[in-house]
């Protein structure tokens, strides 16, 4: 089994936005996103493709969106 990258959550302060990024070494992972970890948890599939920069996939989201959790799943 592929170990799960460390997922970092940077916020973009200027712009509202919240940056996500994984290594790119690891291929096969999706990145997930709720609004709430009580159970029963609905993840769904983050709809913006992620930027393969420096060595990283990089996906940036709004940050006004409310409480949001992310996770990469392997698929």
């Amino acid at each position: 089994m592929t170990p799960v990258p460390a997922l970092t959550i940077t916020p973009l302060l200027t712009s509202n936005q919240v940056e996500l990024k994984w290594t790119n070494t690891a291929s096969g992972f999706v990145l997930k996103e709720t609004s709430s970890l009580s159970p029963t948890i609905q993840w769904s599939s983050v709809t913006n493709v992620p930027v393969n920069a420096n060595g990283q996939f990089v996906v940036t989201v709004s940050a006004s969106t409310g409480n949001r959790f992310y996770a990469l799943s392997f698929e």
